[in-house]
């Protein structure tokens, strides 16, 4: 019985996906799937105040994300290949409690932006996702795809459009997923019945769109990213008019440089290397651990020479590391100092001592100041000296690595200079 009520629910939830996905289409990015609700722009009733009741088991991760797509009218971008089924069970709970319990409970994190939620593994999610190019196709019904490039050259949407002249029902574009996402307006607010005839009626202003094959070739790279291989040829001075990037490729459509191609693909293989490479320089900050620290575990990894940190006066002090790297590591390394940058477990250790309980009790006042360690956390013995000879000692409950600020702190004050 309980075999057969498990199989009901994930058929249930599997149509819930389904229904999504005829509705509001779900396309495969690379590693990026995404999921999304043009209800969004119609709803009134604030998800805040939305309850739910789930009672999902043995169900595909990913399937619960497009069903919560749906009701919470978002777009749900999931970053990494989730396949991994889990069980689900909630009674008349918040909505956003909901998909909060199913982010942490697997183990997920998540990046928001207006109605758009990037959900994926902690080291690979950082907020440079949004400067990632994807290319998607937009099915159109009522309006023809020149009418609505048109209308994202008006809005001045920075994207790239591809049309076929054998299918003005479709349009290709690509953009960062914020770009993407206001084109997806965009067709949702002008592609109805009732705005059918803008095409003659607009066609003297609409832009002539010159025919040209998808006949393409492919640069592909291992040291630098196509961006840098857009600016290399810039300098050279071949100016690319039609492309698109993918990953690690470059996809040209001007053909009249296929003539030179091998050239050209020469001339990039040469330029292919470490040092063609450009430098990223990024500012972490950190919440647990001083930059000291980190930049001395951080060297553990064996990142390679061509990325540094970049120590400051304060390190035993500074909550921020500087970091140069190439941009194909950055991710990497962003993600190395989050594992990092965790709350520790908390011990006890002494700071200080003295033969004066009050002068240890300022002192305890100062340092917790300075550190920003509550002074609840910190205690003065019993005397615990020889009679005649008092002796206190100021310790301290906290992580280690705040303990260690303390004592920095500590040894900073007692000899300024």
């Amino acid at each position: 019985m309980i075999d057969i009520f498990r199989k009901s629910m994930g058929l249930t939830i599997l149509f819930i996906f389904l229904f999504q996905l005829v509705l509001f289409p779900t396309t495969l990015y690379g590693d990026a799937m995404i999921y999304s609700s043009d209800h969004a722009m119609d709803r009134s009733r604030s998800v805040a105040s939305a309850r739910i009741t789930i009672d999902a088991r043995d169900v595909e991760l990913r399937d619960l994300f497009s069903a919560l797509a749906l009701k919470m009218g978002t777009t749900i971008v999931l970053v990494d290949d989730i396949q991994q089924k889990v069980d689900l069970q909630v009674k008349n709970i918040p909505l956003r409690d909901a998909f909060d319990l199913l982010i942490n409970k697997n183990g997920l994190a998540y990046l928001e932006q207006g109605t758009m939620i990037l959900i994926g593994q902690t080291g690979n999610l950082h907020t440079h996702f949004y400067d990632q190019m994807f290319l998607q196709r937009f099915d159109l019904v009522f309006v023809k795809a020149p009418v609505i490039r048109s209308l994202i050259n008006e809005l001045n949407i920075p994207v790239k459009s591809l049309l076929l002249q054998s299918n003005e029902n479709a349009i290709w574009v690509q953009g960062t997923v914020q770009e993407l996402h206001k084109v997806r307006e965009l067709i949702y607010v002008i592609d109805r019945i009732e705005n059918e005839a803008i095409e003659e009626e607009e066609s003297d202003e609409t832009e002539v769109v010159e025919p040209f094959s998808l006949e393409y070739r492919i640069i592909t790279t291992t040291q630098i990213p196509p961006e840098r291989v857009l600016q290399l040829l810039t300098e050279m001075g071949i100016h690319l008019e039609r492309y698109l990037t993918m990953d690690q490729r470059l996809l040209v459509f001007d053909q009249e440089l296929f003539e030179h191609w091998e050239e050209i693909e020469k001339t990039i293989a040469e330029l292919d290397t470490i040092r063609a490479r450009e430098q990223t320089v990024f500012v972490y900050p950190l919440k647990n651990i001083v930059a000291g620290d980190a930049a001395a575990w951080l060297n553990e990894f064996n990142f390679g020479p061509d990325v540094r940190v970049v120590p400051n006066n304060a390190d035993r002090f500074s909550k921020e590391i500087l970091v140069i790297s190439p941009p194909h590591k950055e991710s990497t390394v962003r993600g190395a100092i989050e594992r990092l940058d965790r709350v520790g477990t908390k011990i006890r250790l002494p700071v200080e001592d003295g033969n004066d309980a009050n002068v240890l009790n300022a002192r305890r006042s100062l340092l917790s100041e300075l550190s920003g360690v509550p002074v609840s956390s910190f205690r003065i013995s019993r005397d615990i000296g020889p009679v005649g000879n008092p002796r206190y000692i100021l310790w301290v409950e906290e992580t280690p690595d705040k303990i260690q600020l303390i004592k920095d702190l500590n040894r900073q004050v007692n000899n300024p200079n």
